[in-house]
Formats: structure tokens, sequence, C-alpha cells
């Protein structure tokens, strides 16, 4: 990593001038007025807010189920930690795929079908006999969040002014901190 800052550092060149802002919108409440579809927007943030509280609320806890679901003592931490991380995994091989589709069928079909299959897959999380039950759960759990991520950006990229967007963006991701 040294090495990289170090070349960074020496043979990056970066040309980069700032644009003139014209017009900004100082307070929140202006910003809020020039939404174009409230509704639309607190339910992608609605959307975002639970999906990430599902997906991440099991983090502190996935220890503790995952030693009641197996009698392997010593790798429980390895379990849970494949059983966290499969979401992860489904998401990454997925998102590319589901992207795509959404640029074909809509956003809004794509994040629908993704929030169905999300409500399905969360239920049968609570009634698991095996650590690798939970672990295929949320593996598939994380194929409807490679949908979602994409569909949720596509949405706010088409109801926002270009100088809003990176504001907006901060808002909508805010719940997954």
């Amino acid at each position: 990593m040294f090495v990289s800052f170090i070349i960074s550092i020496l043979f990056v060149v970066d040309n980069f001038k700032p644009k003139e802002i014209k017009e900004s919108i100082s307070t929140p409440k202006k910003q809020l007025d020039i939404l174009p579809n409230k509704f639309l927007i607190a339910s992608i943030f609605v959307t975002t807010f639970v999906t990430q509280l599902a997906l991440y609320s099991i983090e502190p806890i996935v220890t503790i189920y995952i030693s009641q679901l197996t009698n392997f003592a010593s790798n429980v931490a390895l379990i849970a930690g494949l059983t966290f991380s499969a979401s992860g995994l489904a998401n990454l091989l997925a998102a590319q795929k589901l992207g795509k589709m959404s640029d074909k069928i809509g956003p809004q079909k794509v994040l629908l079908i993704s929030l169905l299959w999300a409500g399905i897959i969360f239920i049968p999380q609570a009634f698991v006999k095996t650590a690798w039950q939970l672990m295929l759960l949320r593996f598939l759990l994380g194929l409807s969040v490679a949908g979602l991520n994409p569909s949720v950006n596509s949405l706010l990229k088409k109801l926002h002014q270009k100088n809003m967007w990176g504001k907006y963006l901060d808002i909508m991701h805010l719940p997954s901190i």
C-alpha cells in the first residue's frame, strides 16, 4: 500500500478545476420544496431503511443464533461469518445482472419484485433448523438486495436535478449507517 501511495503522489497529476455553483439551495426546507415527488422519495427512503435494517440487524446476534443451531463449538465464528457474508456474496454476483434487467424492464418493476422476494425470504429465516439453511436463505436475501440498490439509485437519478443528485443520494443511503 505504501508503494501505491508513493506512486500516486509522484505520478498522478490532477487537473481538476471546480465549476462555479450558480445557485445554492441552502436550507433543508427549500431542498424538500423542490422535490418533484415527495411520496416516492419517502417510499424509497423507507424501503432503503427497512432493507438495511433487516439485512444488518442480524450481525450482533448471528454468532449466538448459529451456536444454537449447530453443535460445532469450535467453528461457530467461522460459520457465523460465512452466514453473514452470504448475502454480500449474492449481492456481488447478481447486482450487475439485475441492474441490466432494471434498464430493460424499468427500475420500478425490479424494485417491486426484489421487495416481494425479500419479504418471502425473511419469514423462513426464523424457522431454520441448521446453520446451512440460514446461510442459504441469507444468500437468497442477498439476491433481492442486489435488485433493490440499483433500482433505488436509478429511480433517484430520474427524480432529481443534476446539481442535487449527490445530496439526495447521501440522504437515501443514510439508513445504511
